[in-house]
């Protein structure tokens, strides 16, 4: 684990899953995607899927729309299935 995420304002970190907490990694988590690998137009947040296609990533959009990444290069693995990509 890190101390990216604070533990005030219900985050604290405990002894079973705290849904707060929980919802600031998944936000953080987007954030930093959004700055490290930004999408050709949208934004990973509020993403629905990620699916490995041809060797490119291709993203739902909560609109149902799907974009790639902006750098397609960027995509140099994964993991899991290509429907289901795990990493």
């Amino acid at each position: 684990g890190t101390d990216a995420i604070p533990e005030t304002d219900g985050a604290e970190k405990g002894t079973s899953y705290n849904k707060v907490r929980g919802d600031k990694v998944i936000a953080f988590a987007r954030d930093f995607l959004d700055e490290a690998l930004p999408l050709s137009s949208g934004s990973h947040v509020g993403t629905t899927g990620y699916v490995v296609d041809a060797a490119s990533l291709t993203v739902t959009l909560a609109d149902g729309s799907t974009v790639g990444l902006k750098d397609p290069s960027q995509l140099l693995g994964y993991q899991g299935t290509p429907d289901a990509p795990t990493a």
